[in-house]
């Protein structure tokens, strides 16, 4: 199971997917044999794998149309939250390479994929780079009043590596 934010205009759906187990492996399957092993590869820079975004996308598309039908935008989990506190819709290019939609040599959307999916690009955020800005806290979020200073969003490895460097320069020398 997964979940996965399905957007339409005035609300947000954080839905869990369902239905057989194997349901991912199947879509698998059907995007190797539509797109071949090769190709997708070419495209992608990755095998078709059951935890990766765009075999959901097809389940989602094929079993579940009523919510199909209402998607406007397609974030992971944490892309939901920076977009929740900036208004942004981003995501940095190493989780991007996990949805089997990047062209990874190029760093952005696969065009050919995309349109064998039947998918449009509006619906995917823009790729950043993992150490780039990809908005600001929006002032509505902050609260109290006195926090209204907006602060950059960072990407989550960013984050890792801030963290790291100030807990290390924080440590006593030995």
């Amino acid at each position: 199971m997964a979940s996965y934010f399905w957007m339409n205009t005035t609300t947000c759906c954080a839905h869990r997917l369902s239905g057989a187990i194997n349901a991912p492996a199947k879509k698998c399957r059907e995007i190797t044999e539509q797109v071949g092993t090769r190709r997708l590869i070419e495209l992608t820079a990755n095998p078709a794998l059951t935890g990766f975004t765009l075999p959901k996308i097809w389940w989602v598309r094929r079993h579940e149309p009523q919510i199909w039908a209402r998607v406007r935008s397609i974030l992971l989990p944490k892309d939901y939250v920076r977009f929740r506190l900036t208004g942004a819709r981003a995501i940095d290019v190493a989780d991007a390479s996990g949805t089997l939609m990047l062209d990874v040599v190029n760093r952005r959307w696969s065009q050919p994929i995309l349109k064998i999916s039947r998918l449009d690009e509006q619906l995917l955020p823009k790729v950043y780079e993992s150490p780039e800005i990809t908005g600001r806290t929006s002032e509505e979020v902050l609260a109290p009043p006195d926090f209204a200073l907006a602060f950059p969003s960072l990407r989550a490895p960013a984050i890792r590596r801030l963290v790291r460097s100030a807990w290390a320069s924080s440590r006593p020398a030995r």
